[in-house]
C-alpha cells in the first residue's frame, strides 16, 4: 500500500493514535530480523551484549504491541530505539559479509521513514 492511500481523519493524533494496517506492516521485517540475529548467535557462536539487546528489543515488539492498540509513535520509538542498537553493531562488530544485519536495518529504516511521512 503507497503512503499516499492512507486516509487519515483530521482528528488523527499520530502520538496516540492507531493505525493497525500500518502497525502490521512491521511484522515481516521484525521477524526476518530475528532470523537473522540468531543465525549469527547459534551457526556463528558470536555472543555479543548488543545482540542480545537486539533480540530482546525485537521480540518484545512482536509480543508486546497489539497492532489494534498500539500508538503509531509508540511502535515507532521502539524501532528507532532498536535501529540504533542493530547500527551500532553494525559500524563496530559486523563483518560486512559474515554477520551483518544491513539489509534487515535497511528494510525497518524504509518502516520508519514510511511513519514519518504520516
Amino acid at each position: 500500500m503507497n503512503i499516499t492511500e492512507v486516509n487519515l481523519d483530521s482528528s488523527f493524533n499520530f502520538y496516540h493514535g492507531m493505525l493497525p494496517q500500518e502497525c502490521k506492516l512491521v511484522f515481516q521485517p521484525m521477524t526476518l530480523l530475528q532470523m537473522r540475529l540468531r543465525d549469527i548467535v547459534i551457526r556463528d557462536e558470536y555472543e555479543s551484549p548488543l545482540l542480545n539487546e537486539a533480540l530482546f528489543l525485537s521480540n518484545y515488539i512482536l509480543t508486546c504491541f497489539n497492532a489494534e492498540h498500539t500508538p503509531l509513535m509508540k511502535l515507532l520509538t521502539s524501532i528507532e530505539f532498536l535501529l540504533e542498537k542493530l547500527e551500532e553493531w553494525e559500524n563496530t562488530y559486523a563483518s560486512k559479509k559474515l554477520n551483518s544485519v544491513l539489509t534487515e536495518i535497511n528494510s525497518l529504516k524504509m518502516i520508519v521513514i514510511r511513519f514519518r511521512k504520516i
